[in-house]
């Protein structure tokens, strides 16, 4: 259970899940393994938050993966028309290695020792391309467009009225002279039996904003739901993107089998269950109540937890980690068993109670006293010594490492 999962968000005021270093660090405690497709934008989030040598050892331990997009996905309407445009943008001339090095001096502002990061990250870093032939594929599929263009009515506005015989759909045409379809990728006239123009009423009535050309809306959360499929399919991994894409995919998207959704639901049963009265990772990190920096050190005791979740079945219940954390940890050692009881008396009470200690010119009860001082030495020893064959548990972890991490 949860052994990998690329992360696929981005750092934005007005997102509710946005990329951050709390939620990394979050997943690799929990997974150890994480592709994170990020921008320079999250890239710059990242080494605000951790140092170049804490950066390094995560990559070079391959526990992290940072791949790079330099490009972007945007759309727009052309004015009194139902066509909408879509575009892919790079910056002329931008390479991985000079974002790399503009983005580090923004921090730095010293070219040497931006020269000499650049040289150390790179050999880890590789540049991230979505299949935007995938995105274009979708979006001309009539069954892809009018299952997605539902979904996301729905969430805009929920229990909204949609035509049972709903469709939506788009044609790709050639790009006329409007300054909006001018350098676009693809410009698509829309057909649809949904009234965009009451939808429209309707969302300035209700006071909700954003959607003022629902096309667009519709166009960005779709291609950001294909990206989405994209990434998880490309590292056959979980996904941590952003949950209202899910629907999307699951409801509009057939027969892609290698989508696998995010355990995330487990991870919180673990934080409200097992780490009681304790901030999430997310949150101690996101909140500042500890640093990026300060959890590499919890994350390298983490190895054997980690294994530990690694072991247990994946059977899609969330309640699996706290099931097992619970199992684990009321199971009887070998210093509860009988025969360790047996073999600790047979081997220290017996001898010091038959041969006791008798120390020449010393009263009687000073005997009884270094007796006893040695008979629990002893006992302690014998507990310290025979615990190796207890086994490893979670709560070893947890409550020697997590918590005192989540409690400073």
């Amino acid at each position: 259970m949860l052994e990998s999962i690329a992360i696929n968000r981005r750092v934005h005021p007005n997102l509710k899940q946005p990329f951050t270093t709390g939620h990394l660090a979050e997943c690799l405690l929990f997974y150890g393994q994480v592709n994170a497709v990020i921008s320079p934008s999250e890239f710059e989030e990242l080494v605000r938050k951790c140092s170049i040598d804490n950066l390094r050892y995560l990559l070079a331990s391959e526990a992290l993966k940072l791949h790079i997009r330099l490009a972007s996905f945007g759309s727009n309407q052309t004015p009194g028309t139902l066509r909408l445009n879509y575009a892919v943008y790079t910056q002329v001339g931008l390479t991985l290695e000079s974002i790399i090095y503009q983005t580090l001096y923004k921090i730095y502002h010293n070219s040497y020792k931006c020269n000499v990061y650049v040289k150390q990250l790179m050999p880890f870093l590789d540049l991230f391309e979505h299949e935007y032939s995938l995105i274009d594929g979708f979006l001309q599929m009539p069954e892809f467009t009018t299952k997605a263009f539902r979904e996301i009515v729905s969430q805009v506005i929920p229990n909204y009225p949609i035509p049972l015989n709903l469709f939506f759909r788009l044609h790709e045409v050639p790009k006329g002279n409007a300054p909006e379809e001018l350098g676009t990728k693809f410009t698509f006239e829309s057909e649809t039996n949904f009234n965009l123009q009451q939808f429209k009423t309707d969302l300035l009535s209700q006071g909700i904003t954003g959607h003022s050309d629902f096309g667009v809306t519709f166009l960005m959360r779709a291609s950001d739901a294909i990206e989405d499929v994209d990434v998880s399919s490309r590292f056959k991994s979980e996904l941590s993107a952003d949950d209202s894409n899910s629907p999307i995919v699951q409801k509009a998207i057939l027969d892609l089998d290698q989508y696998k959704p995010n355990n995330q639901e487990a991870i919180t049963q673990f934080n409200e269950h097992v780490i009681t009265d304790c901030p999430s990772v997310a949150d101690a990190i996101d909140q500042g109540m500890r640093s990026f920096d300060e959890f590499i050190p919890l994350f390298k005791e983490s190895r054997k937890f980690r294994h530990w979740i690694h072991s247990i079945p994946d059977d899609e219940d969330y309640r699996s980690i706290v099931n097992e954390y619970m199992k684990e940890n009321n199971a009887k050692v070998f210093t509860d068993g009988v025969f360790y009881k047996v073999l600790k008396f047979l081997s220290v009470t017996a001898p010091v109670a038959i041969t006791p200690i008798v120390l020449p010119k010393q009263p009687e009860i000073g005997n009884a006293v270094v007796n006893l001082a040695v008979g629990t030495a002893m006992d302690s020893f014998a507990d310290v010594a025979f615990s190796q064959f207890n086994g490893w548990k979670p709560n070893q972890f947890v409550q020697k490492d997590l918590v005192p991490f989540l409690n400073p």
